[in-house]
């Protein structure tokens, strides 16, 4: 951990929450922005990490520098070392408006990671509140903000069904899919 901060020029007592979407309207990262602020403001030390690109992007970095947050959020682009960066995290959050089943939240809770995502499309599948993270009502980023305190200040045990994240593992998904195409097919 102390080492993979160092790459990021991160201080060693960082609370780190990634972040892995596009900068693009559907994943609504000024949301992300506006939690950041409050989160902030209670924990200095807190650090958003946002891996992804976008058309947002400078409506995204304009509202950073607007709350003064260059020191706790860091848009990190495209990066190949997501999962480096999930296991560093103390948080991962979302606040997609909408979804499919967002496989960077899969690989969060497989690695044990608390995960805080607004209630979009399949999210609400794996993400139980209180057993695994938080679900937040879209739009509501007061919540998403104190859900995050909560996990970054509390010692929630956080526990993730293996017999879930196996239902969703891309292995098991592909099998169920090809299955399904067979049977179609007879």
């Amino acid at each position: 951990r102390s080492e993979k901060l160092k790459t990021l020029n991160l201080p060693k007592e960082s609370k780190i929450i990634l972040s892995i979407a596009n900068l693009k309207p559907q994943k609504n990262p000024l949301d992300m922005v506006k939690a950041a602020k409050i989160v902030a403001a209670k924990i200095p030390n807190a650090v958003f990490l946002y891996l992804g690109t976008g058309e947002l992007k400078e409506k995204t970095e304009n509202l950073i520098k607007r709350y003064r947050l260059a020191n706790n959020f860091k848009l990190l682009g495209h990066r190949d070392d997501a999962s480096e960066l999930l296991a560093i995290s103390d948080c991962f959050a979302l606040t997609s408006l909408w979804e499919g089943l967002p496989m960077a939240l899969v690989e969060a809770l497989s690695m044990q990671t608390p995960a805080v995502c607004y209630d979009a499309g399949g999210i609400g599948e794996i993400l139980q509140s209180g057993q695994n993270g938080f679900l937040i009502q879209r739009g509501n980023y007061h919540d998403l903000a104190a859900a995050i305190l909560l996990v970054l200040e509390s010692k929630l045990n956080f526990k993730q069904d293996a017999a879930t994240l196996k239902e969703f593992d891309i292995r098991t998904m592909l099998k169920k899919q090809e299955a399904l195409y067979r049977e179609d097919l007879k």
